[in-house]
């Protein structure tokens, strides 16, 4: 795979591009969306997927107040530590 961004938008540079993502962080962002839309049967099993592909305990059982807030702390600890760099890069340095 080529990386390297030549400049021109062609068929062949797209080929060559990939997405990457956290399946967890599509799962946490759905059962979000679920629970905006006021389905918290799916938006449980999304958050239990994730959950549950970490052997931990299965919402409700984890002592959250809320299903908002269990799928906000999940989002937290699947993402602890990752992409720091880009986090940091978007700091704004006061220039």
């Amino acid at each position: 795979m080529n990386f390297e961004f030549t400049g021109s938008n062609t068929a062949e540079n797209y080929a060559n591009s990939i997405m990457v993502f956290r399946l967890a962080e599509s799962l946490l962002l759905q059962a979000e969306a679920c629970v905006g839309l006021g389905n918290a049967d799916k938006a449980t099993t999304l958050l239990n997927r994730v959950r549950g592909r970490a052997n931990a305990s299965l919402y409700p059982a984890n002592g959250y107040e809320s299903l908002s807030q269990a799928i906000f702390y999940e989002r937290g600890k699947e993402l602890m530590g990752k992409d720091i760099i880009s986090l940091i890069s978007c700091v704004p340095s006061g220039s």
